[in-house]
């Protein structure tokens, strides 16, 4: 991936520090899947958001 270059696979979120009354955002760094379950999902067309939803139903 180029520098700079947005990566589909994060969920930008603010600081833990700027949320007030709500819980802290995720990411798949929060799930359970190792790097080649991800490689797999993503090969089979789970974008990021699919690879939360299916750790966390």
């Amino acid at each position: 991936m180029k520098e700079g270059a947005i990566n589909p696979y994060v969920v930008l979120a603010p600081a833990e520090d700027d949320v007030v009354g709500e819980e802290p955002q995720i990411t798949i760094a929060n799930t359970g899947w190792s790097e080649e379950e991800m490689e797999q999902m993503r090969a089979l067309g789970y974008d990021g958001m699919d690879i939360i939803r299916a750790w966390y139903s």
